[in-house]
């Protein structure tokens, strides 16, 4: 550019212009990789933190609003974060947290579905037997006969 300065010919200005943006381009490929890795580890303690969260309060809190509410983001980032590493959302990492924890209570404990259900959140029977038949396709009592 200092060379194209020194000159005095007739695109004088559209040949410094071409070398600033030229260098401009490059300076902004320079800078997107380290802003992509900041984001992906950004994106990555929010998975975890979230992940940790659940793991704690899933007995007892089935909302995603808590759980961004506790991160001090937003629902909408959350589930966007979430989707883009693990492929669902918030709301089905839950439920899926959940629906496994209500599987292992359903085969290994002596539990009745009423109590696993209290010890997992719900306020009715009803609503646990068919939050699990949604997500498994088959009431509890039918997942303990066929065990």
């Amino acid at each position: 550019m200092e060379l194209e300065v020194e000159q005095n010919h007739q695109f004088k200005n559209q040949s410094i212009g071409a070398w600033l943006k030229l260098f401009l381009i490059n300076c902004n490929n320079y800078c997107d990789k380290p802003l992509e890795l900041h984001k992906n580890e950004q994106g990555n303690h929010i998975l975890k933190s979230f992940k940790n969260q659940v793991d704690t309060h899933y007995k007892k809190q089935h909302s995603t609003s808590f759980y961004a509410q506790n991160l001090n983001i937003s629902t909408d980032h959350l589930n966007r974060v979430v989707k883009s590493l693990i492929g669902k959302t918030a709301k089905d990492y839950i439920q899926s947290r959940i629906s496994i924890s209500a599987k292992r209570m359903l085969y290994f404990s002596g539990l009745s579905n009423k109590e696993i259900g209290y010890e997992l959140g719900f306020k009715e029977p009803a609503h646990f037997s068919s939050f699990f038949k949604k997500c498994t396709g088959q009431t509890p009592s039918a997942f303990k006969e066929n065990r």
